[in-house]
């Protein structure tokens, strides 16, 4: 499923961790059908 269909939850969690003590990161490791074009679109989502 491309990012942008579960952002609404990845937002809920974004905001937990944001109350984290320490740095933080984000990484895409699972691309749907491995397809670069859908890397690009999900990597877009996360600099929303």
């Amino acid at each position: 499923m491309p990012l942008e269909e579960g952002i609404g939850k990845w937002l809920k969690y974004m905001e937990v961790i944001k109350r984290a003590a320490g740095s933080r990161y984000c990484m895409i490791e699972f691309v749907r059908n491995d397809e670069p074009g859908q890397f690009l679109e999900d990597a877009e989502t996360l600099k929303k």
